[in-house]
């Protein structure tokens, strides 16, 4: 019987999934802002491809960078804390699915569109540059891994190489992008990596 109601109660989530999936892709399809932001974004990336399929990363954004929200939450701390993140664009926006288990709650709830990612953030050129950067990178992911995962370590190396020459710890804790190599680094410089 516990099987009976396990199967059930599994086909329903399966089926709320399937369904808030596709609300979520639909609302991303016709919402405007989101296919100008996916539209500018494909083209920096198609115009930062070389002959040979090579990404030429000095024609895009940085993968890892600083949240405006983080650093004031750890401004309050008796230690000097800095934080650096990876932002993706979340379930449908870029065009790929990044949220497996996605819940119409969440999808309406996302914080896509917070903080310096709020809609009306447009810069004097007409572009919103955090979500532009989002979409990028989520494409990148889903169509350059190899190239963005390589890129993503050699970011992160820079980074702990600039804090050993200023003589500062580099900690932290891996949260996704599981399979994610992190060998080459010690035991005490890992990455937080968020979507």
């Amino acid at each position: 019987m516990t099987n009976m109601i396990n199967e059930i109660a599994f086909n329903e989530y399966k089926f709320n999934t399937r369904n808030a999936m596709r609300l979520a892709k639909e609302e991303c399809e016709s919402d405007t802002f989101i296919q100008h932001c996916r539209a500018i974004a494909w083209d920096k990336v198609n115009n930062a491809i070389d002959d040979n399929g090579n990404v030429q990363w000095a024609k895009l954004p940085k993968l890892i960078g600083q949240n405006t929200k983080i650093a004031k939450d750890v401004s309050n701390t008796d230690t000097d804390l800095e934080i650096w993140g990876l932002s993706l664009a979340p379930h449908y926006i870029s065009g790929f699915n990044t949220c497996n288990g996605l819940s119409n709650g969440c999808a309406k709830a996302c914080l896509m569109f917070t903080g310096m990612g709020q809609k009306f953030m447009i810069a004097s050129d007409g572009e919103h540059k955090v979500a532009i950067a989002r979409i990028i990178r989520t494409i990148l992911w889903f169509k350059y891994r190899d190239q963005f995962k390589a890129k993503l370590l050699k970011e992160i190396q820079a980074k702990a190489k600039s804090y050993a020459l200023k003589e500062l710890q580099w900690r932290s804790v891996p949260m996704s992008l599981a399979r994610l190599s992190l060998k080459s680094f010690s035991p005490n410089c890992l990455t937080y990596v968020t979507c």
